[in-house]
């Protein structure tokens, strides 16, 4: 047996210590570094997870949003589309009245009565305008009007254009605010060319005048 036997063997275990030493201490490593990376996992599928509940909730509230947004615009445009079945515009573009509404005396027959409407001043085949969405529930020839339209309108609305020379819609016809219904003329009972214009609620004759929008020109 050799004197250094016993120093071989010492080193032998001391190698073998050495070397489970390295193993355990990479599977401690490696555990670590797996915990580590789970755990940054585990946050990151978090973190995604409220990134996601996020844009979830962003899309809900934007959907939300765009539908309110959409009803509101909806109402506006019924709101709009009530107007403007209302009577509040111009029959003319430019507007010269002749003679108010009131108590007159009649310039053809002298007599003394309520005139129903306002007198605009308009050369023959001047353009007429309707001043609202409506119906068409008149047109035609009628007594002291001469040529004549109605327009029914909502709220018993009615407007009425008289002494015109060509008309230019038909019974039943559906019109918008602003369409071309007839042209001015000299017919019926009339000293001269004119557009008498009425506004009638109930049928009952009502000031025109408080409805004249300035949505052209007036003087």
């Amino acid at each position: 047996m050799s004197k250094f036997d016993p120093i071989r063997k010492n080193i032998k275990k001391s190698k073998k210590k050495i070397h489970y030493q390295y193993i355990i201490l990479i599977v401690f490593s490696v555990i670590i570094t797996t915990l580590y990376i789970s755990d940054k996992f585990n946050k990151y599928n978090n973190e995604k997870q409220d990134l996601e509940n996020i844009v979830t909730e962003y899309k809900i509230s934007q959907n939300s949003l765009s539908n309110e947004l959409l009803k509101t615009i909806d109402k506006n445009k019924k709101y709009e589309n009530y107007f403007n079945s209302l009577p509040y515009g111009q029959p003319l573009d430019t507007l010269i009245i002749n003679s108010s509404y009131g108590w007159r005396t009649h310039p053809v027959d002298s007599t003394r009565n309520l005139h129903t409407g306002i007198d605009f001043r308009a050369k023959i085949n001047t353009k007429i305008y309707s001043t609202g969405n409506g119906v068409i529930i008149f047109s035609g020839y009628k007594n002291g009007y001469g040529r004549c339209i109605i327009i029914q309108h909502v709220l018993e609305h009615k407007t009425i254009y008289g002494h015109l020379n060509k008309l230019l819609v038909k019974n039943g016809q559906q019109v918008k605010k602003g369409d071309i219904i007839a042209l001015s003329g000299n017919t019926g009972m009339t000293s001269g060319p004119h557009l008498h214009y009425e506004i009638r609620i109930s049928n009952n004759p009502v000031n025109p005048y408080n409805y004249l929008y300035n949505d052209r020109s007036l003087k």
